[in-house]
């Protein structure tokens, strides 16, 4: 006889499989959150690890501009110093001038404006339309003009479209006549084209890494963005900024940002998929170890053995004493019987063996696990004939017949004459079982 379903074995079975279910929600709620974490942890990484690789190339950008500039603009003090020794004549300047301007690639031309209106240029072609410009006359340029005069250091102006026709900056330098700078000479403007600083400034190592950038002027009374190069500041997404340093009197900055999306989204999806696929796992060993658990705990809760079915030691052990209690006030019998197989591998053997064991006996008949490879049975009522043999044959050859044993002892108790105490009775079958009767 395997285990009895009744209701409060339902009820019990119903509380088990909650906690189960709880133990494994929380698992997967568990597993969920870490999965989160390190996803939101992989996110975060692979934007901090691009932004800081962004950065680096912007300040390298950054300074690849500045040295570019800081060493074009020392034109302007070598000019300057030629104007103040001898500023009679413009042979000088225009002897000189153009051996200058091949140390100097990325300037586009040199001017002197006396009293702030060009008056010569080095290289002359193409400049032609900035011959008497008058800067102080220019509403455009007046601000910049007056400011950078009156602070007697060399800035920046521009960028913005030339007289010339195309786009560059340029560098301002106040020239004077007295170590005060009271008489006011003119200015030595450097001129370099947007081009040819492109062209002197490696970007190159920017787009190489599938980022975009943009070099701009903020305004410094306006706060208004004049666009230089690169892309419009505002087609960047969350770009990182750096500010262009020594530029004289301006406010350059460069912004790099990816083309695509700070995050690497691959590898984010990589990680993504593989937490899914681990919740997954932890989800399925959850429900298993709570399954196992559950039969375990169930099992033990009603009183049976988890492997084979049967009833467990403990359990059988009260139902013969019930049997015991029955027998004597009606003036009956039984028989306990103690089975053991020798030679046994693995548990599927003995679910096998119990399975014979219960085809050879009645419905009525009690079978339980008693040991490892023990098993014990309590015959109920008077059987037919004489004895017990034909029942203890049955189970004999039964148990014999599974393939693997290799030797089956069988002992016998009969109450009352074996014995009228459950310890009594099952030990006298295993006297029986061991001697071989």
């Amino acid at each position: 006889m395997r285990m009895k379903k009744d209701i409060p074995a339902d009820a019990a079975a119903r509380r088990i499989s909650n906690r189960g279910n709880f133990f494994v929600l929380g698992a997967i709620i568990f597993s969920c959150a870490m999965a989160f974490l390190l996803v939101y942890g992989v996110t975060y990484s692979s934007k901090k690890s691009r932004q800081m690789e962004a950065e680096k190339l912007a300040f390298l950008c950054a300074s690849e501009i500045e040295q570019v500039c800081t060493r074009t603009f020392q034109l302007n003090e070598i000019v300057a110093e030629l104007v103040i020794e001898d500023e009679r004549t413009s042979e000088n300047f225009s002897r000189i001038a153009p051996r200058l301007l091949k140390d100097y690639p990325a300037a586009d031309s040199v001017q002197l404006a006396p009293n702030g209106v060009v008056e010569q240029i080095i290289p002359l072609s193409g400049n032609e339309a900035a011959i008497g410009h008058d800067l102080f006359a220019d509403q455009e340029r007046l601000n910049e003009v007056v400011v950078a005069r009156k602070s007697g250091r060399l800035s920046v102006a521009g960028p913005y479209m030339l007289k010339q026709g195309w786009e560059g900056f340029i560098g301002r330098l106040p020239v004077f006549r007295d170590v005060w700078k009271t008489d006011f000479w003119g200015f030595v403007n450097v001129v370099i084209r947007i081009s040819k600083l492109v062209e002197s400034a490696d970007f190159s190592i920017i787009t190489a890494r599938d980022y975009t950038y943009s070099v701009y002027r903020i305004e410094e009374e306006s706060n208004e963005i004049k666009h230089i190069f690169g892309s419009p500041l505002d087609s960047l997404k969350n770009p990182v900024v750096v500010p262009i340093q020594n530029m004289p009197n301006a406010n350059w900055e460069i912004a790099v940002a990816p083309k695509g999306l700070w995050v690497n989204l691959k590898l984010v999806l990589i990680v993504a998929i593989l937490s899914i696929f681990v919740i997954f796992l932890i989800g399925i060993l959850a429900l298993l170890a709570t399954k196992n658990r559950a039969n375990e705990k169930f099992a033990s809760l009603i009183g049976i053995d988890p492997l084979t079915g049967l009833y467990s030691k403990k359990t059988v052990l009260n139902s013969l004493r019930k049997e015991i209690d029955y027998a004597s006030r009606n003036s009956s019998q039984l028989a306990v019987c103690r089975i053991d197989a020798h030679g046994v591998d693995g548990d599927s053997d003995l679910i096998g063996i119990a399975d014979k064991i219960l085809g050879a006996v009645r419905s009525e008949d009690i079978v339980a696990r008693f040991g490892a490879e023990e098993f014990l049975v309590i015959l109920r009522g008077k059987y037919t004939g004489t004895d017990y043999k034909p029942p203890l044959q049955r189970i004999q050859d039964a148990v014999s017949a599974h393939r693997g044993v290799e030797k089956v002892s069988v002992g016998l108790a009969v109450y009352p004459k074996d014995g009228e105490s459950v310890e009594k009775l099952v030990q006298c079958a295993d006297d029986s079982k061991r001697g071989g009767k």
